[in-house]
C-alpha cells in the first residue's frame, strides 16, 4: 500500500509568549492513487474563493493558512479552509501533527530550530510505524531557503538509517526504516502542500486558542475548523521534552519524549 506524506513546519516564534513557543510538524498521509479527484476539487475551491468570472484565467496564487487571499473577505477564507477540512476528511487522508516546547533545544548545541524539527520527523515516524505498519510511506517535505540544512535533517536523517541498518542489521536499531522511501520534495506550487500548509495553520490556532494565547474573533472561527479535521487526526500534540532517562518500565509508545542532554563541549 503505497502512501505519501506531505509535510509541513512551524518554527516556534520568539515574540509569543513561552508555553506557545513550540517547533511543530504537520504531516498529511495521502493515497496518491487518488490525486486527480483531490485536485478537482482543490482548485474547485480555489476558483469559488477567488470568484473567477467565466472565461477569464487569472493567475493562480500561492496558498498560505497565514496569508490567504489577501484583500479577500474574511467570510471567503473561512469558506475556503472550512471546504479544505472536509475534503481533507472526504479523501481519507490521515494527520498528524507534532512538535516539541519545553526543552527542545536539548537536541541542538545551537539553537537551531531546524535540529527540533528533525526530532518532530522522527517522532512522527514512531507514530506511522505503528498507526501505518502495512502501508510503503514516501515522505514530500516543501523545499525552504535552507534546502542543504534541511536536506541534512530530512533526506539525510533516512539515508544515516539505512546506512546503521545495512552495516548493523535493524535489531538495534529503534525505527525499521524499510516502511519509508527516500525524502522527496516539492515547491510552493503544490495542491498537496497547500493542503497541508492550511491544516497546520489550522491546528495551530486551535493549539493557540486552547494554551490561552491571544485570539482575534477572525483566528477564533478559524480554530473551531480545526475540528472538522478530528475524523483524521491519528496524533496531535506539543510535548515538553524531557531530558534524562525515562523511568524504570517506561516502553515508548509513540512520540520521543525523553532525551540525553547533548554536550557544547
Amino acid at each position: 500500500m503505497l502512501r505519501h506524506l506531505f509535510m509541513g513546519e512551524r518554527f516556534a516564534h520568539q515574540q509569543e509568549a513561552p508555553p506557545l513557543q513550540a517547533t511543530a510538524l504537520t504531516c498529511l498521509l495521502t493515497d496518491p492513487a487518488r490525486h486527480t479527484g483531490f485536485r478537482t476539487s482543490f482548485y474547485t475551491l480555489v476558483r469559488q474563493a477567488l470568484r473567477v468570472p467565466a472565461g477569464t484565467v487569472p493567475d493562480m496564487p500561492e496558498i498560505h493558512g497565514m496569508d490567504l487571499f489577501p484583500g479577500a473577505p474574511d467570510e471567503r477564507k473561512i469558506a475556503f479552509l472550512e471546504g479544505l477540512a472536509d475534503l481533507a476528511v472526504a479523501q481519507d487522508c490521515a494527520l498528524y501533527r507534532i512538535g516539541y516546547r519545553a526543552n527542545r533545544h536539548a537536541v541542538t548545541t545551537k539553537g537551531d530550530e531546524r535540529d527540533v524539527l528533525a526530532l518532530c520527523f522522527l517522532s512522527v515516524r514512531f507514530c506511522l510505524a505503528e498507526t501505518r505498519p502495512e502501508a510503503v510511506i514516501w515522505p514530500v517535505m516543501e523545499l525552504d531557503r535552507t534546502h542543504g540544512r534541511q536536506d541534512l535533517h530530512f533526506a539525510g536523517s533516512m539515508q544515516r538509517l539505512d546506512w546503521y541498518a545495512h552495516l548493523l542489521g535493524t535489531e538495534p536499531l529503534s525505527i525499521d526504516n524499510r516502511q519509508f522511501g527516500e525524502v522527496l520534495y516539492h515547491a510552493k506550487a503544490s495542491a498537496y502542500g497547500a493542503m497541508v500548509d492550511c491544516c497546520s495553520y489550522l491546528l495551530h490556532l486551535r493549539f493557540r486558542r486552547d494554551s490561552g494565547g491571544p485570539m482575534t474573533p477572525f483566528k477564533t472561527r478559524l480554530a473551531h475548523i480545526a475540528d472538522r479535521l478530528d475524523p483524521i487526526v491519528q496524533h496531535d500534540e506539543i510535548i515538553d521534552l524531557q531530558i534524562g532517562p525515562p523511568p524504570i518500565g517506561y516502553v515508548q509508545n509513540g512520540p520521543t519524549r525523553f532525551v540525553s542532554p547533548l554536550s557544547s563541549s
